[in-house]
């Protein structure tokens, strides 16, 4: 009798392990391009994000008679969309103060990420948002950290536009890819972001440095106060005078 097994009659052992070898590796290979093509999508929205942030911030002033939106305003309070009146750190940090003032959307603006900052359906969403909306603040030198006793970094720090060096506003951070880490849980945001020549502030094993995160290939976004927004790596934000405008330095240290 002819033992030989014929096509019709099925795969062997091996020929099946190499099917799903091969299977494996185009499966992975299209969920690499899914995931890459989710991270692109999500950098244009952050990217998108921060030239609305940016419209809304320069506006801001031209309403205040040049008075520029601090990051943290203790006192305040803010009357949220449904009507809501919130106060405490809710409001007195930067982004419902901010959305108040510009209508801007918390979808579209602020909680670009709601999986990795909390959820959208938390209890404590309004609070969530303005502790880790996905793009922070550079408060310490623009617009200002105010506290009972007055500013933080108040001489390194800026809180009109007649102080602002028009010369100087394209390589301005205002705003950049933000990360709050807390014990074990990282979230994709947070309302302040610290200048990397501040004293204490030193690079993540992530490559974080001052709260920005790198979170697009090495490289965060960040908006300028001129309203521009690039891609930057960590290296490329080295340097005081693009932090503060009283910087005259490039490794000038920033007082907190």
């Amino acid at each position: 009798m002819n033992s030989k097994r014929t096509r019709s009659q099925g795969f062997t052992l091996i020929e099946l392990l190499v099917v799903m070898v091969i299977i494996g590796v185009l499966s992975g290979m299209a969920f690499a391009g899914y995931g890459a093509a989710m991270s692109m999508a999500h950098k244009a929205k952050e990217i998108g994000a921060g030239k609305s942030l940016m419209v809304a911030y320069l506006n801001y002033p031209a309403d205040h008679d040049g008075e520029l939106l601090a990051g943290y305003q203790p006192g305040a309070s803010v009357t949220l969309p449904g009507g809501d009146v919130v106060s405490g750190p809710t409001a007195e940090r930067y982004p419902w103060r901010l959305a108040d003032y510009a209508n801007l959307s918390v979808e579209n603006t602020f909680f670009l990420n709601p999986a990795k900052q909390g959820g959208s359906n938390n209890t404590n969403l309004h609070y969530m948002v303005s502790l880790v909306p996905s793009l922070g603040l550079n408060a310490y030198c623009i617009g200002g950290y105010q506290t009972s006793s007055g500013y933080l970094a108040k001489a390194d720090c800026v809180t009109n536009l007649q102080q602002v060096n028009s010369a100087n506003v394209g390589q301005l951070i205002v705003f950049a890819s933000a990360q709050l880490v807390q014990g074990k849980t990282t979230y994709e945001g947070n309302f302040i972001i610290k200048p990397s020549t501040m004293s204490g502030v030193t690079a993540a094993k992530d490559g974080s440095i001052g709260n920005v995160q790198p979170r697009y290939n090495g490289k965060a976004v960040v908006a300028y106060f001129d309203g521009h927004v690039e891609v930057n790596k960590p290296s490329e934000l080295m340097d005081s005078r693009k932090w503060s405008p009283t910087a005259t330095t490039a490794d000038q240290k920033i007082k907190p």
